[in-house]
């Protein structure tokens, strides 16, 4: 039998990116492909408090910065 694949969350995406990532590595998020081109700034907000609520992102400490037009997720360490 098929499992059902779980539907997935922007924060899920985000979260799982970051955990994935190096420490000293970061990725880059484009603002207007989710529909906040105007409010980086606040779009930036709102990922640093979607990615709190997940286990895989709790215990990585991480820099959410606005770049320009993009926003930079950088993971900086662990709490471990």
């Amino acid at each position: 039998m098929k499992r059902k694949p779980i539907s997935q969350t922007k924060w899920g995406k985000f979260a799982r990116r970051l955990a994935k990532l190096k420490t000293g590595h970061s990725f880059r998020i484009d603002p207007a492909r989710y529909g906040h081109k105007d409010d980086a700034f606040g779009f930036a907000r709102d990922i640093r408090t979607g990615l709190n609520g997940h286990n895989c992102c709790m215990l990585i400490r991480r820099s959410v910065t606005v770049r320009g037009r993009f926003i930079e997720i950088k993971r900086v360490g662990s709490w471990l």
